[in-house]
């Protein structure tokens, strides 16, 4: 009898240990709700041509901006970085097939510095940067990450990444405060992102569903002529505000709550 006490602590620990590994990689009921955006996004044609798509418009509008600018201040391009320029999709992918939920490796693959770029991106900013305007890489991504995130802009062959030109998170991660401090110095020409928080004044915390249409409503004629957008069927604000803000969610409470927001005809 006393080799069992004996043996107890250790099987105490052991379950302690399992414990903290399940709290620091935590594992959800099946991410399969994810798996057809995350392969539109890696395998569709449809994808690619979006991506070449809007940034062709960008450089049609830029142009335009170009040619009729006389003011005294430098143009200036606002590029998001996630999903806008660099495509994190290899992570998102890993979450499927290990059946993981963000925010899990998530530094590991940031450090990894090796997400490739979005199509069209790169051909554009290198445009803007024969043209002589400013490049800003306006990302929500901690300054942890500065270092990380600045190496794989470099692999890529971005231009114009430097210390002031990739702007991380503040305290805040609505980006209005940042786009103005840019403005201050540089005109806007262009912001190009997957979500409405990357143009100013979109940031949605807190809106319903219902709010966040009307805030494009009131903006419309800013999309295609200053705000250039990317699609991401995968994650950001529009799936945020369907779980009505809520974070630590099961994925089964994240399937019933995308479930309960479809409008299907009635047979």
């Amino acid at each position: 009898m006393n080799h069992v006490f004996k043996k107890f602590p250790i099987i105490i620990s052991m379950l302690f240990i399992v414990s903290l590994i399940n709290s620091c990689c935590p594992r959800n009921i099946s991410n399969d709700y994810m798996l057809s955006a995350i392969a539109w996004k890696q395998t569709s044609a449809e994808a690619r041509a979006l991506s070449y798509q809007a940034f062709g418009i960008a450089r049609y509008r830029f142009d335009e901006i170009k040619s009729e600018y006389n003011g005294s201040k430098p143009l200036a391009v606002i590029v998001d970085i996630d999903e806008t320029v660099l495509d994190n999709t290899p992570f998102e992918a890993a979450l499927i097939l290990g059946d993981r939920s963000h925010p899990a490796n998530l530094r590991q693959w940031t450090d990894k510095a090796d997400a490739p770029a979005i199509p069209g991106a790169l051909d554009f900013l290198n445009y803007v940067n024969s043209q002589g305007a400013e490049i800003f890489y306006l990302t929500n991504r901690s300054e942890k990450d500065k270092t990380a995130t600045m190496k794989n802009l470099t692999i890529q062959n971005f231009p114009n990444v430097s210390e002031t030109s990739v702007v991380m998170k503040t305290d805040q991660p609505d980006k209005t405060g940042r786009i103005q401090t840019i403005a201050e110095k540089c005109s806007i020409a262009l912001i190009i992102g997957d979500s409405l928080g990357d143009f100013g004044g979109f940031y949605s915390r807190n809106l319903t569903i219902e709010q966040r249409a009307e805030l494009v409503e009131s903006k419309k004629d800013a999309f295609g002529a200053e705000y250039i957008l990317l699609p991401n069927p995968m994650y950001g604000d529009w799936e945020k505000t369907i779980y009505r803000y809520q974070r630590n969610l099961q994925n089964s409470e994240k399937r019933k709550l995308l479930k309960s927001v479809l409008n299907a005809f009635s047979r």
